[in-house]
């Protein structure tokens, strides 16, 4: 987490320090902190150190505090900052006086001094090297810190120019590097902000995108399986209605082969039955004719109609000839009448294939095709038919009193 802040201290040698960023601020104490533990190690066991010798374990403290910030998500700027001024006061309180930043070229001279002559030595080149002031030189410790301190500053009469020349374009260079690594700093920091909202903003868009897709696949994915399911219903209705009709037809083929056989059977029969009731039609009319013709004429007739036996006779002929041609009427009739059934049976049972095949039929309608399909066909036109009446005695002797 990185937070704009405005933060500065100064070290012992007054150099001062400021801050735009936790981020540049966490690193710069880190490596303060690593460079004084190791130099810590480095000068070993000694029974006083000088204070900026162990200054940075406040740093330290800097350090995980300022980690524990980072860790809330609901930290503010503003808050950010008041933490970081409450540490000023504490921790950083002192670092005008107790510590030394490791970039001065005159750490590392120190800390050796430290090492190999101790605290009053150190102390003393510290304080000649910082503040220019000589401190009590009735210790040879202190007079050596002096020496060592005026030998650096001055490196010699003969040096004096060149040494402090090249010392302040050491500390030009460190300024400008320092300067630079701020700015470089700020502008990774900038990229950084840049990239994360460009990361942010297509993460968005990418989730986004995937919803929407996902929401669209799920869509397609239902709507293709309900008009599948749909599809299937429908094909498995129609399938069924097929076998239906064609278990109908199996069992219907054969019958309306019958009635179509049967109908021209009929056809055939009501023909000739036709043909001979015309030639008997024809045959009557030629002979009664003859008969009738002689009859008017008065001419001698084989039968005679004024006896019994003649009109008995003649009664019994025309009877059965009526009865002939009633007959063969009859049968004319009812093969014609036969042979229409049949071939209405037949279209009927098209007709029912028909509409099981191109609507619903239910059960009563069926039974009322079956019923008509199979019901008892009429054998025609001569049901109540019955022979010829032969006249009574009684009938007899009343025509032959008539005729006399």
């Amino acid at each position: 987490m990185n937070v704009n802040v405005n933060f500065d201290f100064s070290d012992l040698s007054g150099k001062n320090f400021k801050f735009q960023d936790s981020r540049a601020l966490a690193e710069f104490l880190e490596f303060e902190v690593n460079f004084w533990a190791e130099k810590n190690k480095y000068i070993g066991n000694q029974r006083q150190l000088h204070p900026s010798i162990n200054y940075c374990s406040n740093f330290k403290d800097v350090l995980q505090k300022m980690q524990s910030w980072d860790e809330q998500e609901d930290i503010t700027t503003e808050i950010y900052q008041d933490k970081l001024n409450g540490l000023k006061q504490n921790l950083f309180r002192h670092t005008n006086t107790q510590w030394l930043w490791s970039g001065h070229s005159y750490t590392n001279i120190f800390i050796d001094c430290h090492k190999n002559h101790g605290l009053a030595t150190a102390a003393a080149f510290l304080e000649y090297v910082t503040k220019n002031q000589v401190g009590n030189l009735n210790s040879p410790e202190s007079f050596l810190g002096v020496m060592i301190g005026y030998d650096y500053l001055n490196q010699g009469a003969d040096l004096v120019k060149r040494g402090k020349a090249e010392r302040e374009s050491i500390e030009l260079l460190r300024c400008e590097l320092e300067s630079a690594h701020k700015a470089l700093f700020g502008e990774i920091e900038a990229f950084k902000k840049t990239f994360n909202e460009w990361d942010a903003t297509v993460k968005e868009n990418w989730n986004t995108w995937l919803v929407d897709s996902n929401e669209q696949n799920s869509n397609l994915q239902k709507s293709t399986k309900d008009e599948f399911v749909s599809f299937m219903d429908g094909c498995n209705t129609r399938i069924q209605d097929l076998e239906n009709t064609y278990q109908e037809k199996l069992r219907l083929e054969k019958p309306a082969t019958y009635w179509n056989i049967a109908a021209r059977k009929y056809g055939v029969q009501g023909g000739l039955w036709a043909l001979a009731l015309i030639a008997a039609v024809l045959l009557g009319l030629v002979y009664f004719s003859n008969f009738f013709l002689g009859w008017l004429e008065g001419k001698p007739i084989p039968l005679g109609l004024h006896t019994i036996q003649g009109v008995v006779i003649f009664g019994s002929i025309a009877t059965a000839y009526a009865f002939l041609v009633r007959v063969l009427s009859k049968l004319t009739f009812s093969s014609l009448h036969l042979m229409r059934d049949a071939e209405e049976r037949e279209q009927l049972t098209y007709l029912y294939l028909s509409l099981m095949k191109d609507s619903d039929v239910s059960e009563a309608d069926r039974r009322i095709v079956l019923q008509a399909l199979f019901s008892r066909s009429e054998t025609g036109l001569l049901a109540a038919e019955h022979g010829p009446t032969m006249p009574s005695v009684g009938e007899i002797v009343s025509t032959a009193s008539k005729l006399k």
